[in-house]
């Protein structure tokens, strides 16, 4: 009866951390998704990321470390405060990414993923012509 009454626990146990690990996956507040469009940058010289989103729901991603620059692109779906990233890996196969926007506004990008990791952004500004 104990053994049974542990399982009956950890059962219990397991669906109330499934319930909230789904919770946090859900669209949060609305995000304004015109104030997401455009270019966004963290890092330092030697180590930067640059991030572009476009109108048509795609997004290009740069990342500069020293003198290797890697581009990936992607599509993006914004849903209340929940992006999330597709890459098609192959015809048969894609990647999803997963954030929660914490925080959107015309200069500041910042985003939570794989748990509690947040990285900032700053808006690039367009370069006058």
């Amino acid at each position: 009866m104990l053994c049974f009454s542990r399982v009956v626990s950890f059962l219990a146990l397991s669906i109330v951390a499934s319930l909230q690990l789904s919770a946090d996956d859900q669209p949060g507040e609305e995000i304004d998704g015109t104030k997401l469009i455009g270019q966004w940058e963290r890092g330092i010289k030697d180590n930067k990321y640059l991030i572009e989103f476009t109108l048509d729901g795609f997004v290009k991603i740069q990342h500069a470390k020293i003198s290797t620059t890697t581009t990936n692109k992607a599509r993006y779906i914004l849903q209340g405060s929940k992006l999330t990233y597709i890459t098609t890996l192959s015809p048969e196969k894609e990647e999803k990414i997963v954030m929660i926007i914490t925080k959107l506004t015309d200069s500041e990008l910042e985003y939570r993923y794989s748990g509690e990791l947040i990285e900032s952004f700053r808006r690039v500004k367009p370069k006058k012509k």
